[in-house]
Protein backbone atom coordinates (compact mmCIF):
# COMPACT_ATOMS: atom_id res chain seq x y z
CA UNK A 1 0.00 0.00 0.00
CA UNK A 2 1.09 3.32 -1.09
CA UNK A 3 1.53 5.51 1.95
CA UNK A 4 4.66 7.49 1.88
CA UNK A 5 5.68 10.44 -0.25
CA UNK A 6 9.60 10.58 -1.05
CA UNK A 7 12.15 14.17 -1.95
CA UNK A 8 9.48 16.72 -1.24
CA UNK A 9 11.10 20.50 -1.58
CA UNK A 10 10.00 23.13 0.80
CA UNK A 11 10.70 27.03 0.82
CA UNK A 12 13.96 25.79 2.49
CA UNK A 13 14.30 25.28 -1.00
CA UNK A 14 16.25 28.52 -2.01
CA UNK A 15 14.79 30.36 -4.53
CA UNK A 16 13.16 27.19 -5.47
CA UNK A 17 10.42 25.24 -3.12
CA UNK A 18 7.44 27.47 -2.85
CA UNK A 19 5.66 25.96 0.21
CA UNK A 20 6.42 26.59 4.02
CA UNK A 21 6.85 23.34 6.32
CA UNK A 22 3.31 23.35 8.12
CA UNK A 23 1.49 24.00 4.96
CA UNK A 24 3.62 20.94 3.02
CA UNK A 25 2.86 18.84 5.96
CA UNK A 26 -0.49 19.82 5.95
CA UNK A 27 -1.16 19.01 1.89
CA UNK A 28 0.78 15.64 2.61
CA UNK A 29 -1.57 13.95 4.94
CA UNK A 30 -4.40 16.05 3.23
CA UNK A 31 -3.26 13.67 0.14
CA UNK A 32 -3.26 10.57 2.12
CA UNK A 33 0.34 10.22 3.25
CA UNK A 34 1.32 8.79 6.46
CA UNK A 35 5.01 9.22 5.77
CA UNK A 36 7.14 11.74 3.90
CA UNK A 37 10.87 12.28 2.96
CA UNK A 38 12.15 16.07 3.25
CA UNK A 39 14.97 16.84 0.87
CA UNK A 40 15.86 20.38 0.47
CA UNK A 41 18.51 21.30 -1.85
CA UNK A 42 22.13 21.34 -0.10
CA UNK A 43 20.35 22.49 3.75
CA UNK A 44 19.14 20.37 6.66
CA UNK A 45 17.72 24.49 7.36
CA UNK A 46 14.49 23.02 7.95
CA UNK A 47 15.24 20.05 9.74
CA UNK A 48 13.67 20.90 13.33
CA UNK A 49 10.40 22.49 11.67
CA UNK A 50 9.95 19.53 9.76
CA UNK A 51 10.58 16.93 12.78
CA UNK A 52 7.93 19.49 14.81
CA UNK A 53 5.32 19.34 11.96
CA UNK A 54 5.47 16.50 11.22
CA UNK A 55 4.50 14.89 14.65
CA UNK A 56 1.52 17.58 14.98
CA UNK A 57 -0.11 16.30 11.92
CA UNK A 58 0.86 12.45 12.54
CA UNK A 59 3.63 11.62 9.87
CA UNK A 60 6.87 10.00 9.99
CA UNK A 61 9.39 11.55 8.58
CA UNK A 62 12.48 10.64 6.96
CA UNK A 63 15.47 12.91 6.67
CA UNK A 64 17.59 13.91 3.74
CA UNK A 65 18.41 16.11 1.17
CA UNK A 66 19.09 16.56 -2.53
CA UNK A 67 23.13 17.08 -3.28
CA UNK A 68 23.15 19.26 -6.05
CA UNK A 69 26.34 20.12 -7.91
CA UNK A 70 25.83 22.04 -11.08
CA UNK A 71 23.94 19.53 -13.01
CA UNK A 72 24.33 16.58 -10.64
CA UNK A 73 21.61 15.42 -8.53
CA UNK A 74 21.15 12.97 -6.08
CA UNK A 75 18.73 12.45 -2.53
CA UNK A 76 20.98 11.35 0.58
CA UNK A 77 18.22 9.71 3.03
CA UNK A 78 19.16 9.07 6.87
CA UNK A 79 19.22 5.81 7.65
CA UNK A 80 20.96 6.31 11.50
CA UNK A 81 23.03 8.44 13.28
CA UNK A 82 25.71 7.42 11.58
CA UNK A 83 24.55 8.54 7.94
CA UNK A 84 23.05 11.61 9.65
CA UNK A 85 26.50 12.44 11.16
CA UNK A 86 27.94 11.90 7.52
CA UNK A 87 25.25 14.03 5.65
CA UNK A 88 26.39 17.19 8.28
CA UNK A 89 29.64 16.45 6.93
CA UNK A 90 28.82 16.31 3.23
CA UNK A 91 27.07 19.54 3.34
CA UNK A 92 29.69 21.24 5.41
CA UNK A 93 31.86 19.50 2.60
CA UNK A 94 29.92 21.13 -0.20
CA UNK A 95 29.67 24.64 1.30
CA UNK A 96 33.14 24.93 2.58
CA UNK A 97 35.40 23.80 -0.03
CA UNK A 98 36.27 25.51 -3.47
CA UNK A 99 36.92 22.55 -4.70
CA UNK A 100 34.43 20.10 -3.68
CA UNK A 101 34.30 17.25 -5.78
CA UNK A 102 30.81 15.48 -5.34
CA UNK A 103 32.26 11.48 -6.37
CA UNK A 104 35.21 11.90 -3.61
CA UNK A 105 33.38 13.48 -0.95
CA UNK A 106 30.51 10.70 -1.27
CA UNK A 107 32.98 8.22 -1.14
CA UNK A 108 34.06 9.35 2.12
CA UNK A 109 30.29 10.36 3.72
CA UNK A 110 28.09 7.85 2.29
CA UNK A 111 28.18 5.23 5.07
CA UNK A 112 24.34 4.92 6.68
CA UNK A 113 22.92 6.76 3.89
CA UNK A 114 20.30 5.63 1.16
CA UNK A 115 21.61 7.22 -1.91
CA UNK A 116 19.01 7.92 -4.40
CA UNK A 117 20.88 8.76 -7.79
CA UNK A 118 19.01 10.66 -10.40
CA UNK A 119 21.56 9.97 -13.74
CA UNK A 120 22.99 6.93 -15.17
CA UNK A 121 26.51 8.35 -14.14
CA UNK A 122 25.32 8.93 -10.41
CA UNK A 123 24.17 5.48 -10.31
CA UNK A 124 27.46 3.99 -11.08
CA UNK A 125 29.89 6.22 -8.99
CA UNK A 126 27.45 5.24 -6.07
CA UNK A 127 27.41 1.56 -7.13
CA UNK A 128 31.02 1.28 -7.39
CA UNK A 129 31.88 3.11 -4.25
CA UNK A 130 29.84 1.11 -2.05
CA UNK A 131 26.63 2.99 -1.49
CA UNK A 132 23.75 1.64 -0.53
CA UNK A 133 21.54 2.78 -3.39
CA UNK A 134 18.26 2.95 -5.00
CA UNK A 135 17.75 4.38 -8.38
CA UNK A 136 15.32 8.10 -8.22
CA UNK A 137 12.77 8.17 -10.80
CA UNK A 138 12.13 11.82 -10.56
CA UNK A 139 8.05 13.03 -11.25
CA UNK A 140 6.39 10.66 -14.06
CA UNK A 141 8.31 7.88 -16.34
CA UNK A 142 9.71 9.91 -19.60
CA UNK A 143 12.79 8.54 -21.27
CA UNK A 144 15.15 9.99 -18.99
CA UNK A 145 13.48 7.24 -16.37
CA UNK A 146 13.35 4.37 -18.76
CA UNK A 147 17.18 4.63 -19.05
CA UNK A 148 17.70 4.82 -15.52
CA UNK A 149 15.59 2.11 -14.96
CA UNK A 150 16.48 -0.06 -17.31
CA UNK A 151 20.63 0.42 -15.86
CA UNK A 152 19.32 -0.08 -12.63
CA UNK A 153 17.39 -3.41 -13.19
CA UNK A 154 20.75 -4.63 -15.16
CA UNK A 155 23.21 -3.73 -12.21
CA UNK A 156 20.61 -5.39 -9.54
CA UNK A 157 19.56 -2.06 -8.10
CA UNK A 158 16.45 -1.49 -7.65
CA UNK A 159 14.33 2.33 -8.66
CA UNK A 160 11.68 3.89 -6.73
CA UNK A 161 9.12 6.44 -7.57
CA UNK A 162 9.64 9.78 -6.10
CA UNK A 163 7.77 13.18 -6.01
CA UNK A 164 10.42 15.38 -6.30
CA UNK A 165 7.90 18.15 -5.72
CA UNK A 166 9.09 21.28 -5.35
CA UNK A 167 5.30 23.45 -5.19
CA UNK A 168 2.70 22.08 -2.97
CA UNK A 169 0.04 22.33 -5.81
CA UNK A 170 -0.04 22.61 -9.64
CA UNK A 171 -1.75 26.53 -9.03
CA UNK A 172 2.02 27.13 -7.32
CA UNK A 173 4.10 26.52 -10.73
CA UNK A 174 3.98 30.45 -11.60
CA UNK A 175 5.21 31.10 -8.29
CA UNK A 176 8.18 28.59 -8.54
CA UNK A 177 9.59 30.22 -12.04
CA UNK A 178 9.48 33.63 -10.14
CA UNK A 179 11.95 32.23 -7.90
CA UNK A 180 13.73 30.60 -10.30
CA UNK A 181 14.13 33.47 -11.97
CA UNK A 182 15.00 35.69 -9.59
CA UNK A 183 17.74 32.63 -8.59
CA UNK A 184 19.70 33.19 -11.90
CA UNK A 185 18.69 36.78 -12.24
CA UNK A 186 16.56 36.79 -15.11
CA UNK A 187 13.37 37.91 -16.60
CA UNK A 188 10.51 35.75 -16.80
CA UNK A 189 11.28 36.09 -21.05
CA UNK A 190 15.24 35.28 -20.57
CA UNK A 191 14.81 32.62 -18.65
CA UNK A 192 15.89 28.82 -19.61
CA UNK A 193 12.95 26.68 -19.03
CA UNK A 194 15.35 23.82 -18.17
CA UNK A 195 15.85 25.49 -15.05
CA UNK A 196 12.78 25.29 -14.49
CA UNK A 197 11.15 22.09 -12.44
CA UNK A 198 8.79 20.30 -14.57
CA UNK A 199 4.70 21.62 -14.13
CA UNK A 200 3.74 18.43 -12.62
CA UNK A 201 6.65 19.41 -9.95
CA UNK A 202 3.81 19.34 -6.96
CA UNK A 203 2.63 16.75 -4.10
CA UNK A 204 0.81 14.55 -6.08
CA UNK A 205 -2.32 12.67 -3.97
CA UNK A 206 -2.13 8.70 -3.61
CA UNK A 207 -4.04 7.85 -6.22
CA UNK A 208 -2.05 10.53 -8.71
CA UNK A 209 1.10 8.88 -7.64
CA UNK A 210 -0.11 5.59 -8.57
CA UNK A 211 -1.48 6.70 -11.99
CA UNK A 212 1.98 8.32 -12.72
CA UNK A 213 3.88 5.28 -12.38
CA UNK A 214 1.25 2.35 -13.42
CA UNK A 215 3.43 0.97 -15.77
CA UNK A 216 5.98 0.35 -13.48
CA UNK A 217 4.11 -0.68 -10.30
CA UNK A 218 7.91 -2.12 -9.03
CA UNK A 219 8.61 1.39 -8.53
CA UNK A 220 5.53 1.74 -6.17
CA UNK A 221 6.46 -1.46 -3.98
CA UNK A 222 10.02 0.50 -3.55
CA UNK A 223 8.45 3.10 -1.73
CA UNK A 224 7.72 0.74 1.90
CA UNK A 225 11.44 -0.86 1.09
CA UNK A 226 12.70 2.58 1.18
CA UNK A 227 10.76 3.68 4.11
CA UNK A 228 11.78 0.50 6.02
CA UNK A 229 15.42 1.49 5.28
CA UNK A 230 15.09 5.05 6.60
CA UNK A 231 13.59 4.76 10.05
CA UNK A 232 16.09 7.23 11.61
CA UNK A 233 13.94 9.66 13.76
CA UNK A 234 16.09 12.74 14.36
CA UNK A 235 19.38 13.63 15.90
CA UNK A 236 19.50 13.52 19.75
CA UNK A 237 17.94 17.15 21.21
CA UNK A 238 20.97 17.56 23.99
CA UNK A 239 23.21 20.02 23.88
CA UNK A 240 26.08 19.43 21.33
CA UNK A 241 28.88 21.90 22.03
CA UNK A 242 31.49 22.50 19.55
CA UNK A 243 35.03 21.30 19.78
CA UNK A 244 38.20 23.17 20.68
CA UNK A 245 40.98 21.97 20.05
CA UNK A 246 43.96 23.05 22.60
CA UNK A 247 47.02 22.64 24.29
CA UNK A 248 45.43 21.41 27.91
CA UNK A 249 41.54 20.47 28.34
CA UNK A 250 39.26 23.47 27.53
CA UNK A 251 38.28 24.18 30.77
CA UNK A 252 41.95 24.53 31.61
CA UNK A 253 42.35 26.93 28.32
CA UNK A 254 39.56 29.34 29.29
CA UNK A 255 41.07 29.40 33.24
CA UNK A 256 44.61 30.25 31.81
CA UNK A 257 42.78 32.90 29.29
CA UNK A 258 40.55 34.38 32.09
CA UNK A 259 43.05 34.91 34.90
CA UNK A 260 45.33 36.74 32.10
CA UNK A 261 42.61 38.98 31.34
CA UNK A 262 41.86 39.46 34.41
CA UNK A 263 45.71 40.18 35.20
CA UNK A 264 45.62 42.76 32.44
CA UNK A 265 42.91 44.17 33.96
CA UNK A 266 43.61 44.42 37.32
CA UNK A 267 47.20 44.00 38.20
CA UNK A 268 48.54 41.89 39.77
CA UNK A 269 48.16 40.20 42.35
CA UNK A 270 44.38 40.13 41.56
CA UNK A 271 41.94 41.43 44.16
CA UNK A 272 40.17 39.05 45.95
CA UNK A 273 36.50 39.59 45.00
CA UNK A 274 37.82 39.32 41.35
CA UNK A 275 39.62 35.93 41.84
CA UNK A 276 36.27 34.89 44.22
CA UNK A 277 34.38 35.50 41.01
CA UNK A 278 36.33 34.28 38.18
CA UNK A 279 36.82 30.88 40.30
CA UNK A 280 32.92 30.59 41.29
CA UNK A 281 32.11 31.47 37.26
CA UNK A 282 34.71 29.35 35.80
CA UNK A 283 33.13 26.69 37.83
CA UNK A 284 29.91 27.04 36.35
CA UNK A 285 30.89 27.23 33.28
CA UNK A 286 33.31 24.02 33.32
CA UNK A 287 29.95 22.24 35.06
CA UNK A 288 27.68 23.32 32.37
CA UNK A 289 30.18 21.50 29.55
CA UNK A 290 30.63 25.18 28.11
CA UNK A 291 34.41 26.10 27.73
CA UNK A 292 34.60 24.85 24.75
CA UNK A 293 31.49 27.43 23.44
CA UNK A 294 33.56 30.32 25.26
CA UNK A 295 36.96 29.15 23.60
CA UNK A 296 35.16 29.03 20.10
CA UNK A 297 33.37 32.41 20.53
CA UNK A 298 36.39 33.85 21.54
CA UNK A 299 38.32 33.07 18.28
CA UNK A 300 34.97 34.23 16.57
CA UNK A 301 35.32 38.00 17.89
CA UNK A 302 38.96 37.86 18.34
CA UNK A 303 38.77 38.99 14.63
CA UNK A 304 36.69 41.88 15.30
CA UNK A 305 38.56 43.43 18.23
CA UNK A 306 35.74 46.06 18.33
CA UNK A 307 33.05 43.62 19.07
CA UNK A 308 32.29 42.55 22.31
CA UNK A 309 29.62 40.05 23.59
CA UNK A 310 26.20 39.88 24.69
CA UNK A 311 23.19 38.54 25.84
CA UNK A 312 23.11 36.02 28.59
CA UNK A 313 26.70 35.03 28.48
CA UNK A 314 28.19 38.61 27.95
CA UNK A 315 28.58 39.55 31.48
CA UNK A 316 30.75 36.97 33.04
CA UNK A 317 33.78 37.88 33.86
CA UNK A 318 35.52 35.27 31.36
CA UNK A 319 33.71 37.32 29.11
CA UNK A 320 34.03 40.49 30.24
CA UNK A 321 38.17 40.74 30.28
CA UNK A 322 37.95 40.83 26.58
CA UNK A 323 36.55 43.72 26.15
CA UNK A 324 38.63 47.04 26.89
CA UNK A 325 36.24 49.55 28.85
CA UNK A 326 35.14 52.29 26.36
CA UNK A 327 35.64 49.86 23.27
CA UNK A 328 32.44 47.92 23.94
CA UNK A 329 30.83 48.42 20.39
CA UNK A 330 28.21 45.44 20.43
CA UNK A 331 26.31 44.46 17.13
CA UNK A 332 22.86 44.04 18.51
Amino acid sequence: MLTAALCLHSHYSMLEGTTPIPELCRLAKQAGYTTIALTDVNNLYGLWPYLRSCAEHGLSSIIGTEVREKKSRLFCLVKNQEGYGNLCQLLSALHCSERFDLHRELATFHKGLLILPTTVELLHTAHEIGCDVVAALCSKPNQHNHQLRATAAAMGIKAVAVCDAFFGSAKDYPVHKLLCTIQHNKTLSTMDRELYAAPEAYLPNRAELTRRFAQWPETLTTIQFVREKCSFAGPDKQRVMPPYQCHQDPDGELRTAAFKGARRRYGTPLPHQVRERLNHELKIIAEMDFSSYFLVVQDIVGAAPRTCGCGLSGGVLPVYHQCMPGEAYALF
